[in-house]
């Protein structure tokens, strides 16, 4: 397990700072990272609520990447809840962003999310399905 403590410890010296500018693409750097930091920390409801944010500030940047990185982390986050209702949507979502602006590792992620979101589902064949969509051509 790694540990954010010093990391936990710079985000919260530079929250004023990134308060204070109000740039979107700060905040959602800033929310971003808190969620990891939670998330790594086993504080998975604060993670979502970050993460969340994270992901509104994206969406305000309109900017696919920070999109598709944001609800990556917060699907993944979501299955480890169990959450798995909304935790689809989020899949459904990154599919389709990462599908529609050919972002490859994205779609890759959403594929490996899906299989998890089938595995605790029970659904072993669709998971084994996306786990082989994720693999490379031959």
């Amino acid at each position: 397990m790694k540990n954010y403590n010093e990391a936990a410890t710079v985000l919260a010296e530079t929250k004023p700072i990134v308060m204070k500018l109000q740039n979107t693409s700060l905040l959602h750097q800033y929310y971003y990272d808190l969620g990891y930091i939670d998330e790594d920390s086993k504080d998975y409801v604060k993670a979502v609520t970050d993460y969340k944010k994270a992901l509104a500030y994206a969406k305000l940047n309109e900017d696919p990447y920070q999109q598709t990185n944001v609800i990556d982390a917060l699907s993944d986050c979501l299955i480890g809840m169990n959450k798995l209702e909304e935790s689809k949507l989020y899949l459904d979502t990154l599919l389709q962003l990462s599908t529609k602006h050919n972002i490859k590792y994205a779609r890759r992620n959403a594929y490996v999310n899906l299989a998890k979101w089938y595995e605790k589902k029970g659904d072993y064949k669709n998971a084994n399905a996306y786990l082989q969509k994720n693999e490379p051509s031959r």
